[in-house]
């Protein structure tokens, strides 16, 4: 009957977690909008649904869903090795070799003696042994050796940076979350024996050598683990479940070993599952055709696993040690910001690179997420004597660091020139569209948007002056420009601020060159390309950009033109004179307005709204905001007519 009982309490702390987890899930995405990272939000929902404020879940169920962590962090190894692509460094191993060894180096020593300076300060080390201090400040200084790589390629991914600073960045960035596992490893065994104040000897030593040798070794059973479940043909699902608990199988065989050595054997023989994890999922990327394989599972699986795990960190916290010891957690992010600043100076002075820089080197390094909190996990469920204000003191740190790491590498880009961001885009009231490029399809795009009352003009390189005087009664009433080549002087010749729409029909390099041009410095709202080489598809999408593949489109058309005639020939332009088109909504007048109170042409139908970047099936009760984008259907006159009452 005991057991029974525990059985139900498991699947009721399971349930009951489940609820919490979905609505953090739903609750966490409003953080984005303050400019916070996912994970911040899903620690603050952890906290208010935990046992201290809302007591969704007690203290006790929390302490049964410890599983969740053995999940999560298999699958932060598993991240993080796959992030590791070796073939994507090539050519700056040198610089990221430098300073990855400055960060490593200069920020564990310097953030090591800075905690022994204060150790008194610190209620989890004040009046312990020297030999405990030193233990202690062994790990603290590891985990803040630890960075973000989501964190990074999202900021990153944002600003379309690009250059050698931000290259450096990101290659540390993941470098030094690989390394700081092996430090970990190291520094954790060595922990151990100084803070249970067991005397070091050399068969210690060599111990935790053969710790670190076995953790590799286990690694590489486990790539050839992923290998055959990948090669077997199966249900993404089932393959999904399999990898995770592939994953949680590895702590699982780390306690297991763990418990046997001590008695059996008299010691603790530790396998650093974190370890063995990077190492599987590092030489299935470098080593195996799975890489992108690999890649697509944990892209897939992460927002699941990220939620239940940083929920779960949030509801561990204890809020009264947190209110009590606040100020400590500012001393440990400031000894940590001392440290990465120290290192970086260091690091940028050792590769010579330039001031500017040199002054903003240290700003990439401050983010922490995923694995420091993997690391705080297992020091504070392995030391229970003091993981509770040791756990809730050192997540105050991360989260200090999530609010002040991301504006600050922000800022670190654009001060090195390496960001690349949306232009702004100014409307000036005038339907206008360039086409670049000079044949049959944008003469015949011209013509087809002039009937529309749209503004064209066609820009043409002088390669082109053949299909002009070939067909110069077509061309006649066409505004075409001369360019002679693709760059920034020619594109502001053209008065494209206020642009409304952009046609690229140029080789796939010069429509890369006038995208990424026109995006950073126009931020025109409407960019269509026209791609040669499907696998080019991929790259102009940064750009925001509609992209057409003629072979795709023409089968895509067809297919839709099966399976609903009527719709595919309103939106193309063949049945009579309706028509649909996007207007964006510019009246200060009709923001907070539903569509019902708003007086639009009668027989005009609104299809959708598409509002940051998402869209929404509309309603009577939908409500309008500045910069929709709104979908409508209807004649010319109807659509005129609703466009004049949506903006001015």
């Amino acid at each position: 009957m005991v057991f029974q009982g525990q059985i139900i309490d498991l699947f009721t702390a399971i349930f009951t977690f489940t609820i919490i987890v979905v609505a953090s899930n739903e609750i966490a995405k409003g953080f984005q909008k303050l400019k916070l990272p996912l994970i911040t939000g899903f620690i603050i929902i952890g906290v208010i649904a935990g046992p201290d404020l809302l007591k969704m879940i007690p203290r006790d169920s929390l302490n049964r869903l410890t599983f969740i962590d053995d999940f999560a962090l298999a699958f932060i190894a598993f991240a993080a090795g796959n992030e590791m692509f070796m073939k994507e460094l090539k050519g700056k191993l040198r610089r990221i070799g430098i300073m990855t060894a400055a960060q490593l180096i200069i920020t564990f020593t310097v953030s090591f003696i800075l905690l022994l300076l204060i150790s008194e300060r610190i209620p989890f080390m004040a009046r312990q042994p020297q030999a405990f201090k030193v233990g202690l400040a062994l790990l603290i200084s590891t985990i803040f050796v630890a960075r973000s790589p989501a964190s990074a390629i999202a900021i990153i991914n944002e600003l379309q940076a690009k250059g050698p600073f931000t290259k450096t960045a990101l290659g540390v960035t993941i470098l030094k979350d690989i390394l700081v596992i092996i430090l970990f490893t190291i520094t954790f065994s060595v922990s151990i024996n100084l803070i249970n104040n067991i005397p070091f000897d050399i068969v210690k030593i060599g111990l935790v050598v053969i710790e670190l040798l076995v953790s590799i070794a286990l690694g590489y059973v486990y790539c050839q683990l992923i290998k055959l479940i990948f090669s077997v043909k199966m249900h993404s699902t089932l393959e999904a479940l399999i990898f995770l608990f592939l994953g949680w199988s590895i702590f699982g065989l780390s306690h297991l070993v763990e418990h046997w050595s001590e008695v059996h054997l008299g010691i603790r023989f530790h396998i650093e599952a974190l370890l063995a994890g990077i190492v599987a999922s590092f030489r299935l990327t470098n080593n195996t055709k799975y890489r992108l394989h690999l890649e697509s599972l944990i892209h897939k699986l992460g927002p699941f696993v990220y939620v239940a795990f940083f929920t779960k960190v949030g509801a561990d916290i204890e809020l009264n040690v947190l209110v009590s010891y606040w100020q400590i957690a500012v001393y440990l992010f400031v000894v940590r910001i001392i440290a990465i600043i120290l290192a970086s100076l260091t690091g940028s002075l050792l590769i010579r690179d330039n001031l500017k820089n040199t002054l903003v080197s240290w700003t990439p390094y401050i983010t922490q997420a995923g694995v420091s909190l993997g690391l705080i996990t297992i020091v504070a469920t392995y030391f229970p004597q003091f993981g509770s204000e040791f756990e809730t003191i050192l997540i105050a740190v991360i989260i200090l660091n999530q609010f002040v790491g991301p504006p600050l590498m922000k800022w670190a880009l654009i001060m090195a020139g390496e960001a690349h961001q949306k232009g702004v885009h100014k409307y000036d009231g005038i339907r206008d569209v360039i086409i670049f490029g000079l044949e049959n399809i944008s003469v015949n795009l011209a013509h087809a948007l002039q009937q529309q009352n749209w503004k064209v003009k066609i820009v043409t390189c002088e390669k082109e002056q053949n299909y002009l005087s070939a067909n110069k009664e077509e061309c006649r009433s066409l505004d075409i420009i001369h360019m002679g080549e693709v760059n920034l002087e020619c594109l502001k010749k053209l008065n494209m601020k206020s642009t409304d729409a952009i046609v690229l029909l140029m080789s796939d390099y010069n429509n890369y060159r006038a995208a990424e041009l026109i995006y950073e410095n126009f931020g025109t709202p409407r960019l269509v390309v026209r791609v040669e080489d499907f696998d080019q598809m991929a790259k102009f999408k940064k750009f925001d950009a509609q992209i057409v593949e003629p072979r795709t489109a023409m089968v895509s058309l067809l297919e839709h033109f099966v399976r609903s005639p009527y719709a595919t020939s309103l939106l193309i332009g063949l049945e009579g004179d309706k028509e649909v088109v996007d207007i964006e909504l510019l009246n200060t007048e009709l923001h907070g307005k539903a569509l019902r109170e708003v007086r639009l042409p009668l027989g005009v139908l609104v299809i959708s709204i598409t509002r940051g970047g998402e869209s929404i099936l509309t309603h009577g009760y939908t409500r309008l905001r500045l910069h929709d984008i709104v979908t409508v259907l209807g004649t010319a006159e109807q659509i005129e007519q609703t466009r004049v009452k949506l903006q001015f």
